[in-house]
């Protein structure tokens, strides 16, 4: 899969791959390692001001894949990144 984001091109298997590279870049995580609901939290609080309130909230239960696959597609959703899904058959990235 492949993530477009601040003019950046993140690729990787899974969604915690790209999750990882976007936090490699952030200038405000370059001194200390976060998990990855701990960047989430913190990227999507730093993004309150253009996304809804009640999406803000990063739950507790959810492995660490699900919660960067969700973070992907809510910033697609909103139009600040854009997430591109291979096609299954051919490999090719597709765009919803």
């Amino acid at each position: 899969m492949r993530f477009i984001y601040e003019g950046r091109e993140y690729a990787g298997e899974t969604a915690v791959e790209i999750v990882r590279g976007m936090e490699r870049d952030d200038h405000m995580c370059q001194e200390e390692r976060f998990s990855v609901r701990k960047f989430v939290s913190h990227s999507l609080a730093r993004l309150s001001d253009r996304i809804h309130q009640r999406e803000l909230d990063t739950c507790d239960h959810l492995p660490d894949e699900t919660l960067a696959l969700s973070y992907l597609c809510l910033l697609d959703e909103y139009s600040i990144g854009r997430l591109e899904m291979p096609a299954k058959d051919s490999g090719a990235p597709v765009r919803d």
